[in-house]
């Protein structure tokens, strides 16, 4: 054969491998933004995970609007940062929430206690049982503003469930990370204390009934009820009701958002005023 012609050949095989291993090596890259300046670097198929036993589960993100469950409960807007960590025979548990416009150097509202090893577990069928699976390996950012998410779940197999969004709301999973909150604010319960209750005016009115009626008894003869919410995090809630000869009293100042009691007065028999602060109603 005509050397040039052998040269021909081989100048176009080494051209065509060159093109293809170029080819392979983007898979799964973008180099240019999508539409609405979206960059996305997921790779094509989530990587699957097969281990179940969770060693530790972090998840960072921000709620732009406000969640209402079934349970008269509402998660707020907000930063959020969930945590579960195992350490021996227990599991640590770091809950914080802060306001969407707060600034760096204000604290969160921050709950830290340890569970049972059996939560990790329940975790996973959480986890399962939401598809969180399917984000394995998301992640994608824009220049907007407003919206975050980092995920890192480690396994004992060393395997890591992961997946992250910076930007405008566009690029955010659709999936809903506020039952995040819920299944956490449901542990921390387990665990006797409170992260986010979320409580609406018709909640506290109860949980307030309830607790004056545990002080009191039932007989609450003659009660009216006023709730109120001054200000956005603020519930106000007064009872009064007859005993004898008395009108008597209790007021509360609940924080909706953490459930937490800020401070109550009420009332005795005999007119002695009692004051109380910072504890939960259940």
């Amino acid at each position: 054969m005509n050397p040039k012609i052998i040269a021909i050949i081989i100048i176009v095989v080494v051209v065509a491998v060159l093109f293809v291993s170029c080819k392979n090596s983007n898979k799964g890259k973008v180099t240019e933004p999508q539409s609405g300046g979206i960059i996305d670097y997921s790779p094509p198929t989530p990587p699957k995970i097969h281990s179940r036993e969770i060693k530790s589960f972090s998840i960072d993100f921000t709620l732009s609007a406000e969640f209402n469950d079934e349970r008269k409960h509402k998660c707020p807007r907000g930063r959020y940062h969930l945590s579960l960590t195992k350490d021996g025979d227990k599991a640590l548990c770091d809950l914080q929430w802060k306001e969407m416009r707060s600034t760096a150097e204000e604290k969160p509202y921050r709950v830290n206690f340890k569970a049972d090893l059996s939560a990790l577990d329940d975790l996973q069928e959480f986890i399962e049982k939401k598809k969180i699976t399917h984000l394995n390996g998301y992640h994608k950012t824009n220049s907007a503003l407003g919206s975050y998410l980092d995920l890192k779940v480690e396994y004992e197999s060393a395997e890591t469930l992961s997946a992250f969004a910076e930007g405008g709301s566009s690029v955010m999973p659709d999936t809903s990370l506020e039952y995040f909150i819920i299944f956490f604010s449901d542990l921390a319960k387990q665990n006797g204390t409170f992260f986010i209750r979320g409580l609406t005016k018709e909640a506290a009115q109860d949980i307030c009934l309830k607790y004056t009626k545990k002080l009191y008894g039932d007989n609450l003869n003659n009660f009216s009820v006023e709730t109120t919410e001054p200000s956005h995090n603020t519930i106000l809630c007064t009872i009064l009701w007859e005993s004898g000869a008395d009108r008597l009293f209790a007021d509360y100042q609940i924080h909706k958002v953490t459930g937490l009691c800020v401070s109550m007065d009420y009332q005795l028999n005999e007119g002695k005023t009692i004051h109380k602060e910072s504890f939960y109603l259940d």
